[in-house]
């Protein structure tokens, strides 16, 4: 696994020793990047290619993100997952747990 962003914007800056890429051969296999959101990290982008979910990638590259934002000393991370989606089960597993938000959804026809 490996950094692998570059911060091109200000307003939510990425999290770079926190944001790793998982590959297998010369495969991309997952990703998970963190950035800055409102003071804390937030789990911005997290994915795994069909073929290698459920193996772990997920839970290993989630598990390394958080650990390297422990070590540099955060308390509290964040992330945002549609409701009903499958991967809440192993954000769940990693002690994430569900709190309301104030969150809404608009729409405009164009």
């Amino acid at each position: 696994m490996s950094t692998f962003l570059h911060n091109k914007s200000d307003e939510y800056p990425i999290i770079n020793s926190a944001s790793l890429v998982a590959c297998s051969g010369n495969d991309i296999v997952g990703f998970c990047y963190s950035c800055n959101w409102r003071g804390i990290p937030l789990i911005w982008d997290f994915a795994v290619s069909k073929l290698h979910q459920g193996k772990g990638v997920g839970k290993l590259l989630l598990s390394k993100v958080l650990t390297k934002l422990k070590q540099e000393g955060y308390e509290q991370v964040a992330l945002f997952v549609t409701q009903g989606n499958n991967s809440q089960k192993l954000y769940q597993s990693l002690g994430f747990h569900v709190e309301p938000c104030s969150l809404v959804r608009m729409n405009k026809k164009i």
